[in-house]
């Protein structure tokens, strides 16, 4: 019970650190995945799913770091880049690896779980891991969640965080009384996502 969580080695750790210290020490039991194991690795199947305000963006798979998964069915392809890893480009081949997924309707119930968990918490930002069953596409599994991502989400980066910043930034301008903001910057107010009583989603401000 004494133990304090730590993210170290981050570029964001003064920050995280900072936020993991409000945290109050307790447990969690968790049951064991059954599905059946498909991956390389003799592993599950896994989804790490961005949520932001309560949606879910995308999906990526460690198992497969060339697909990232969007909504409506879609998957984007990208062609690594031999030494230039931050400038992966998107492909125009076909592939079929990860179709299976949509068509035998997994990722809508991978969405489905990971934006309830967010929800659940009541926070702005998360990436919720998600283990998948491909005999039953009806029960995904959360094997974890992470408060601070180090996936490198490519071209999807700026926009990440221009969704999760907008209502901050929103909350931040009626808090000064000013009427207007910079133009250039996109501010909306914070959708209702909060399935909790517990008002956590400004917790990312209050520690900066």
């Amino acid at each position: 019970w004494e133990q304090k969580p730590l993210d170290n080695n981050r570029p964001w750790s003064k920050t995280m650190n900072k936020l993991l210290a409000t945290l109050e020490p307790g447990i969690a039991i968790q049951g064991p995945f059954r599905g059946l194991r498909i991956s390389p690795e003799n592993t599950p199947l896994e989804a790490k799913v961005e949520v932001v305000w309560g949606r879910a963006y995308l999906g990526l798979f460690p198992e497969y770091h060339d697909i990232i998964a969007l909504r409506g069915g879609v998957f984007e392809y990208t062609r690594r880049e031999k030494g230039t890893p931050e400038h992966w480009t998107l492909g125009n081949k076909e592939d079929t690896r990860l179709r299976w997924l949509v068509d035998g309707g997994h990722m809508e119930s991978v969405w489905a779980l990971a934006e309830k968990v967010a929800r659940r918490i009541g926070i702005d930002e998360i990436r919720v891991d998600i283990f998948i069953d491909p005999e039953r596409p009806e029960a995904p599994a959360v094997n974890e969640i992470s408060l601070s991502s180090a996936h490198n989400y490519l071209f999807h980066s700026p926009y990440l965080a221009r969704a999760w910043i907008g209502p901050h930034l929103k909350r931040q301008l009626k808090a000064s009384g000013r009427e207007s903001g910079d133009e250039e910057v996109r501010m909306w107010n914070a959708p209702k996502i909060r399935a909790t009583t517990k008002d956590v989603h400004l917790q990312t401000l209050a520690a900066s």
